[in-house]
């Protein structure tokens, strides 16, 4: 492994710490900056580099020989880890909100020692000396000038300032605590009360975000925010609209990333080893308690909103703000290593290999669904789990693919065959009582077949997760169980459908309610990056990395979360009847749908009140100068060792 931390480092877990305010870095010295410092000639070209990144630009030579002043900008994390981005971000200088930058002066490419006259003006704020320490206060660019009186030289700029974005693991302990305390904050202070402790319309508590991810994915007509061409935009708003109310507390936090992957690598099958489930960070992976959910640490019984029909129009049949198909009455957060029994999902996190696959995509149509699926997806199934349901007599026909069970069961479910009406009260309604089921009035008018082929194409997914089992005869157009009788089939089908009408509990990352487990918003980022590193290699080196970025669908039909209809429910709620489903792309797929998201960025008129799909996919573009966040690298050091090239 190259330079990065091997699993020995991450067993210490951080001591809490208070919330005071950090410590502006000490001025490095002249020794250390001569290591950090970039070589610049008079015509701004520079090379470089902090850290040991590559170089970015090789130097354009002096116009004449005459001392050449120009500026290095350096803090706590650059000091040591480089460049911001590596280089590869089009701006020279990159700075941070809300957190003290170090301006050192240059001559000819080297600190200046004898520049005590040297005259900063940062901002619109004066500063004297070699060195300036500066902390800004917005993101976007920002006028830098430098004259050095005794040397007869001057030089003026502007520099970039965005927030961030950091791998956990990396955080000082001092950044991980304010973000995780922060964090923590929204769970247990709801959003009015927030706004008035902060004194910020931007604070939103966990109850906002998740209803808002439930009204996006839970509902009965077709799911707003996954499986399509919305996925990145929506979660990176989504992500976005947290960082804000975050900042709301501290401004100075931004939301940082979890590589995954790389723990992949480091904990193998062990996953439930890694650092990320300490109690110091979001607790264990799968409790022990009968109750699934996490007992110890600062995230010991994280609660889930109960009471939420008025604040809500989705929940489940308790009241409480969850998958209006998760009847589960435990009111807090809960996760489960298994799916369906004795079922591990996979045997450890998404590594390398997965993310070389969608690497070698070469459009942002081919590469949503290995986003949305292979190199995310997995995380939420193994950290949320499913449990209590009763599947006997059924469960053989999809073999090792418990994981579709939940998502074919939603299938009936839009389609209106599952009803999750009923309401449920503690310590009246018995637990038994209080399920999802498929009333026997759709029995009377279709046979279980008819609903699982021509009502909902359930058979297309069940045949092709049954290893053989279940398979489709183009002779008589029929899906056929091998060595069964047609008597035997017919109650086979009953089997699977009644063992789909009820979903059973399930963990929060596994629904549509993922929001409410912290853990969620650590892994959306490292999606952004890993599509960052993709679309600045096309920009780089766009012979051996093309990428269309040209909107567009590429619909996976092999899976049933998208199986591209919508479900048209009006006048159908609160009666047996059932919706009209036909073929058609999901409000929120779309290039100019409209997203719930907006107000970003102070004076942005053209994005109010909402951004669009596409406004928003071309503000969260890495080259973007309005988006106000980017990240700290985009290498992986990890998958390199591998033998993966995404160099470019």
């Amino acid at each position: 492994m190259a330079d990065y931390k091997t699993s020995a480092a991450f067993e210490e877990e951080v001591a809490p710490l208070s919330g005071a305010s950090p410590a502006v870095a000490a001025p490095a010295t002249s020794g250390s900056l001569k290591k950090a410092a970039l070589a610049l000639s008079a015509v701004g070209g520079f090379v470089a580099v902090v850290g040991g990144a590559r170089a970015y630009a090789a130097p354009k030579p002096a116009l004449a020989a005459v001392p050449s002043a120009h500026f290095a900008v350096s803090n706590e994390y650059t000091a040591t880890r480089g460049l911001v981005g590596d280089g590869r971000l089009k701006w020279e200088h990159i700075v941070e909100p809300h957190r003290a930058t170090t301006f050192t002066a240059l001559v000819d490419g080297e600190p200046c020692g004898a520049c005590d006259d040297a005259l900063w003006t940062i901002d619109g704020s004066s500063y004297t000396g070699a060195t300036a320490q500066h902390a800004f206060e917005r993101a976007g660019l920002h006028d830098v000038s430098l004259v050095v009186p005794s040397e007869d030289i001057a030089y003026e700029t502007t520099v970039m300032s965005k927030w961030v974005r950091r791998e956990i693991r990396d955080l000082s302990a001092h950044d991980r605590e304010r973000f995780l305390n922060a964090l923590h904050t929204l769970w247990f202070t709801d959003t009015a009360t927030g706004q008035l402790a902060f004194n910020s319309t931007k604070y939103k508590g966990a109850e906002y975000f998740i209803r808002k991810h439930l009204y996006g994915a839970a509902s009965t007509e077709c799911d707003h925010w996954h499986d399509n061409a919305g996925l990145m935009t929506h979660h990176m708003a989504f992500t976005l609209e947290l960082e804000q109310s975050l900042q709301a507390i501290n401004a100075d936090i931004s939301v940082p990333y979890w590589e995954y992957s790389l723990d992949a690598q480091i904990y193998g099958t062990s996953w439930q080893d890694s650092f990320i489930f300490g109690e110091g960070y979001f607790g264990e992976a799968s409790p022990t308690n009968v109750e699934h959910t996490v007992a110890t640490g600062r995230w010991a019984y994280t609660p889930i909103m109960a009471n939420a029909r008025e604040y809500s129009n989705i929940t489940n049949q308790w009241g409480l703000l969850r998958s209006p198909w998760n009847q589960d009455p435990v009111p807090y957060v809960q996760r489960h290593k298994k799916i369906l029994g004795d079922g591990n999902y996979q045997p450890t996190f998404p590594g390398c290999s997965d993310f070389d696959e969608a690497f070698t995509t070469t459009s942002f149509s081919t590469i949503t669904p290995y986003l949305n699926g292979l190199t995310h997806g997995p995380v939420h199934l193994m950290i949320g789990g499913q449990w209590h349901q009763n599947s006997s007599g059924a469960e053989r026909f999809w073999a090792n693919e418990e994981s579709n069970f939940l998502l074919m069961s939603k299938v009936l479910w839009r389609h209106g065959f599952v009803r999750c009406d009923d309401t449920c009260t503690e310590g009246e309604t018995d637990l038994k009582d209080c399920t999802c089921t498929c009333p026997a009035e759709y029995l009377e008018r279709f046979t279980p077949y008819e609903i699982l082929t021509t009502e909902t194409g359930i058979l297309h997914w069940l045949s092709s997760y049954s290893l053989g089992k279940v398979y489709y005869d183009a002779a008589d157009e029929l899906y056929h169980i091998a060595g069964y009788t047609k008597e035997q089939e017919m109650k086979a089908w009953g089997a699977v459908y009644e063992a789909m009408c009820d979903p059973g509990w399930t963990g929060e990352m596994f629904t549509s309610g993922a929001p409410a487990d912290p853990v969620f918003f650590v892994i959306h980022t490292t999606a952004e990056r890993f599509l960052w590193t993709r679309i600045l290699n096309s920009l780089e080196a766009p012979e051996k990395w093309p990428f269309d970025q040209t909107w567009g669908y590429d619909h996976d039909v092999s899976t049933p979360s998208d199986y591209g209809e919508v479900c048209h429910w009006e006048g159908v709620e609160g009666t047996l009847k059932l919706p009209t489903c036909n073929k058609a792309t999901c409000a929120g797929h779309n290039e100019n749908d409209v997203l719930p998201f907006g107000d970003f960025i102070s004076g942005e008129d053209d994005a109010w009140p909402y951004y669009t799909n596409k406004k928003f996919w071309k503000m969260m573009q890495p080259t973007s100068e309005k988006l106000p966040y980017t990240y700290d690298t985009f290498s992986y050091p990890w998958c390199s060792d591998l033998g993966y090239d995404w160099s470019a």
